[in-house]
């Protein structure tokens, strides 16, 4: 970049414009030495702001509305879930899990979404998966335990991961009439009967 001192500037103020209008290259004034401003052209018709710059150069290819579900992302299931369940299936969308609490038949079905904790942030194609998915599992536990109800919730107040819980209910079980949660501390399943309820659980999630 051109530099020249400022009692020169001054002298050829004018002429020293023109230069700078027509080449385009700055000139920086020096005062004793020193930078103390730069003359620069002006740039006739840019933008106001620089992703201006990109109008017209950029393509939509998909929807850009529709929340990306943490596509791209790993996931890894939340240590609570992983601790309190044992797996019985995987799905096109969720990990099916069984809950170790022997007092009711409890799955939790587990969106294999990184980093999203609501159903609304799924995408659409997700959504409507998801709901195939819990019927699916509510139809399992009807066969297996004939239940007089199925309980269907995705709380997420203690676990910020997206999982929804179905539960059969008997009008018998400890906390019937009441939801399961807060109904005491799990009663866990002797080894072999976990062991064999995931078995059969496999098998009807498979079939």
């Amino acid at each position: 970049m051109r530099s020249m001192e400022s009692s020169e500037f001054k002298d050829r103020c004018l002429a020293i414009l023109d230069e700078v209008e027509q080449t385009g290259e700055p000139v920086t004034i020096l005062k004793c030495g020193r930078p103390a401003g730069v003359l620069a052209p002006v740039v006739h018709g840019r933008n106001r702001y620089p992703q201006d710059e990109l109008f017209g150069t950029v393509q939509i290819l998909g929807d850009i509305i529709e929340p990306v579900s943490g596509v791209g992302m790993p996931f890894a299931l939340h240590p609570t879930l992983a601790r309190d369940t044992v797996e019985v299936a995987r799905l096109p969308l969720c990990r099916v899990l069984l809950t170790k609490d022997r007092r009711f038949p409890w799955l939790i079905l587990v969106p294999e979404r990184e980093a999203v904790r609501e159903i609304h942030e799924l995408s659409a194609a997700d959504r409507a998966e998801l709901i195939e998915e819990i019927a699916r599992a509510g139809e399992v536990l009807k066969r297996l335990f004939r239940p007089d109800k199925l309980n269907v919730g995705a709380l997420g107040n203690v676990v910020p991961q997206l999982h929804v819980h179905v539960v059969a209910r008997f009008t018998t079980d400890p906390a019937w009439p009441g939801p399961v949660w807060g109904s005491g501390p799990a009663v866990p399943y002797p080894d072999d009967q976990l062991e064999a309820l995931r078995d059969r659980l496999v098998a009807e999630m498979s079939g």
